[in-house]
């Protein structure tokens, strides 16, 4: 063997870790750790001895919350958010269970298996998820589970593309990527350069401060961005796009959307179909390429290129219009931006600036004005005022915000609590939710809220039982905020600005025919009593508690308002999927209670706010 052969098979030798002139195989190498076993989770049952924390919410409402699992930066609970409504009834407003993965450069993958179950890698870490609803369906009016995934500070991954459940995804200060899949999701990005895309789905996203990329994905989205430099696009469907402070590039592509530049110097491209577009204090540029467009902007600074069809309206932006509207000084960073937003808007939109102006008047001349805030936990709105005592917010007062046969009462101030993140099919913009409850602020501050009950026909009409007892009614004062006729013998209509209908039109989108959709308490409603906008099936159940009690009037006249409501194909799916689920649920054995109930709700008035 030469020498340089020689060499070559030594160097060989060494690196297959034999010595020179040994026979067999080499020694293998160390064998790999086996991958950590999935652990898994039951969303509707805890570990004996779990640990239980409770907290109230900012507007009161009790939280309670319950260990899972817990292993080192990793926390599994159940919350449950306790509400109460005006007769004193307890009802779950949101069921979550809840994946905190702290602070630090998390990677959290989500899949969903065709049976419901997820499968969650957090690190490495995999956990099998499995939400209530896929074997213990809830009761009638209480929501299905949710996964809510909280990371932390840190520049964190959340993927879930394939998912159809409805994720909470809330991230802390950092970079964050965040991708959503089917449900309808809600994503906060907090603090930092985020990207966020959402799929199919009614989403709601929040970019938070920093100069964050949103991409709405197919459906009806409403997309923010916050502070900062952001760029929203929102795909297909009717979205509602929301640049907030910063110099923001929109794009609103298919669909009838709204594109609201809000403050500072942004671009705004409508894309196809018809759309309205705000550009807000700036100089903003409008860039429109097809469709049959409205666009409220300022005449001079503004750069508008319009298509052919476009229809441009200048309105002067009333930078101070709303001065006397406050928000609360508890309020978080996150709804604070949303609100200011939202003010925005209303400060570029004819309609909007009207009712703000008329605020401020009733701020001046009355001294009445009024504040924002935060409704967590909870797709509602409503409008009352704090009662000194009680530090609560509670229903008007007859004697000072009512109108009289002799004119208005004085008024007082007035508080509207709302979730800025609360819209679904029949109210697609969070804004609109807030038109509503400010109409109601109006009236408060004014004087004017009409009273008495509807007791007109129609889905508003007032029910009762076979004993007389009044089973259903409708206030006056919020078909006066819708925009609708009432039957009130003191007050009038409210002007065009102060309702909600006139928001609709300006919007381009469907007037509000009643105060109820559909038939009552099918559907959520803003300003709605909180049982009504709990229990989205508490009419099917009533049809059918009529029918097991044998009481065939009741049953007979529920049949037919479910039969001439508009919408009576989709009303008798619903009813027969509620009659399943029952079924279902009385066949499954169920889990131990969890000890939510326990949790005391705060003392309620007979009769709470306008909502």
């Amino acid at each position: 063997m030469s020498a340089e052969t020689e060499a070559g098979s030594t160097a060989a030798t060494a690196a297959s870790g034999t010595s020179p002139g040994a026979t067999g195989a080499a020694s293998p190498g160390p064998t790999p750790a086996p991958a950590p076993a999935a652990i898994p989770i039951d969303g509707l049952v805890a570990p004996a001895g779990a640990a239980i924390s409770s907290w109230n919410t900012p507007d009161g409402k009790p939280v309670s919350s319950q260990v899972l699992f817990r292993a080192g930066d990793v926390a599994i609970t159940r919350e449950q958010t306790i509400g109460t409504d005006a007769y004193g009834n307890n009802y779950v407003t949101l069921d979550q269970v809840v994946l905190a993965t702290g602070s630090g450069n998390d990677d959290v993958q989500i899949s969903q298996r065709v049976n419901g179950m997820l499968d969650v890698n957090v690190n490495g870490q995999k956990y099998e998820i499995n939400l209530g609803q896929y074997h213990t369906p809830p009761p009638p009016g209480q929501p299905a589970q949710e996964l809510a995934v909280r990371t932390g500070d840190g520049n964190d991954i959340v993927n879930a593309p394939t998912v159809s459940v409805n994720l909470a995804v809330k991230a802390g200060a950092g970079d964050d990527s965040i991708t959503t899949g089917r449900g309808f999701d809600g994503v906060d990005g907090g603090a930092g350069d985020d990207q966020i895309a959402t799929g199919a789905g009614r989403d709601d996203v929040f970019g938070g401060a920093g100069n964050d990329r949103i991409d709405g994905g197919a459906d009806d989205d409403v997309l923010y961005g916050g502070d900062g430099r952001d760029t929203i696009e929102g795909g297909d469907g009717n979205d509602y796009l929301e640049g907030g402070r910063g110099d923001d590039t929109l794009e609103g592509r298919r669909g009838n959307d709204i594109l609201s530049g809000g403050m500072d110097n942004d671009t705004l491209r409508a894309g196809a179909d018809d759309d309205r577009v705000y550009t807000g204090a700036g100089r903003d540029t409008v860039d429109y390429l097809s469709g049959c467009d409205t666009v409220y902007g300022q005449a001079v600074v503004d750069n508008i290129s319009a298509a052919t069809a476009t229809q441009n309206n200048v309105v002067e932006t009333q930078t101070r219009a709303g001065w006397s509207v406050k928000i609360a000084d508890n309020a978080t960073p996150e709804f604070r931006q949303r609100v200011e937003a939202d003010l925005d808007l209303l400060r570029s939109s004819p309609q909007g600036q009207q009712l703000l102006e008329a605020l401020d008047k009733a701020a001046t001349e009355k001294g009445n004005s009024v504040t924002l805030s935060e409704l967590r936990n909870e797709q509602n709105g409503y409008a009352g005022f704090r009662d000194p005592v009680s530090g609560q917010v509670v229903g008007f007062d007859l004697a000072v915000n009512y109108a009289t046969p002799g004119g208005p009462g004085p008024g007082t101030d007035a508080e509207v609590v709302y979730n800025p993140a609360f819209h679904n099919a029949e109210f697609p913009t969070p804004v609109g939710v807030l038109q509503h409850e400010l109409a109601h602020a109006y009236n408060a501050v004014t004087g004017t809220l009409q009273p008495d009950i509807y007791r007109g026909a129609g889905l508003d009409a007032p029910q009762w039982d076979s004993a007389g007892k009044l089973t259903f009614s409708v206030d006056n004062l919020e078909r006066q905020a819708v925009g609708l006729p009432t039957t009130a013998t003191s007050g009038s209509a409210n002007p065009t600005f102060a309702t909600e209908n006139a928001l609709r039109q300006e919007f381009g989108q469907a007037d509000r025919l009643s105060y109820n959709f559909n038939v009552p308490a099918l559907s959520p409603s803003p300003g709605s009593t909180a049982s009504l906008q709990s229990n989205p099936h508490a009419f099917l159940d009533r049809m059918l508690d009529a029918s097991r009690s044998g009481d065939r009037e009741a049953f007979s006249r529920l049949t037919e308002q479910a039969g001439a409501a508009e919408p009576g194909a989709a009303l008798r799916r619903e009813a027969s999927e509620t009659v399943d689920r029952q079924e279902r649920a009385a066949n499954v054995a169920q889990p131990v209670p969890e000890p939510a109930q326990a949790v005391e709700p705060h003392s309620v008035v007979a009769r709470g706010p306008s909502r």
